[in-house]
């Protein structure tokens, strides 16, 4: 650099590699290599961790109730993962009873929960008149679900205790109970 640009010219020092160099100083190349396989590794088993446990969470041919870390269980419900089958259980609710529907939804989500955290309802929902718009209230006339049992009986019987059975929300003479395989 010329006298008196105002700039000062920087020599690498014994620390400081030139840029645009190769590094040959063996000890800064050893720890690159450590740190370099390190944050490789920890990525490696971070990746690794992650997928194993969306696998184990997701895959619906996996059954989460076999296994002793994952599992949630139920006192109430003692059975077998081999012993269910899964089942589509569609059930219209009576004309006019959407008011009480609402009222009952409450208690009836508490008498479902045990089944919904033993794995025995996968999945359940409401069934609509039709689509609503935003800001209208939601035509609901019946619910269906994906119910693990050992037979249609075992459904009919939960279904009959339900209390959108007993209180006259669910049309229980109108119940349709299909063999399921989920993917």
């Amino acid at each position: 650099m010329p006298k008196g640009s105002g700039r000062s010219q920087q020599v690498p020092g014994p620390e400081q590699p030139v840029s645009g160099a190769m590094d040959l100083d063996p000890k800064r190349q050893k720890n690159w290599i450590n740190q370099f396989q390190t944050k490789w590794l920890f990525d490696w088993l971070t990746w690794r961790t992650l997928n194993v446990r969306y696998f184990l969470i997701t895959d619906p041919k996996l059954d989460i109730r076999t296994t002793n870390s994952l599992t949630p269980t139920s006192q109430s419900l003692p059975v077998m993962a081999s012993e269910l089958k899964e089942y589509l259980v569609i059930i219209p609710d009576l004309p006019d009873v959407l008011a009480k529907r609402q009222v009952l939804l409450k208690p009836h989500n508490q008498d479902a929960a045990p089944l919904v955290k033993a794995g025995r309802v996968p999945f359940f929902g409401s069934t609509l008149a039709h689509h609503s718009a935003e800001g209208q209230q939601v035509a609901e006339n019946g619910t269906v679900m994906i119910i693990k049992a050992e037979s249609e009986e075992e459904i009919k019987e939960i279904i009959r205790k339900d209390i959108f059975t007993i209180e006259g929300v669910w049309d229980f003479g109108k119940l349709s109970i299909w063999p399921f395989k989920s993917k």
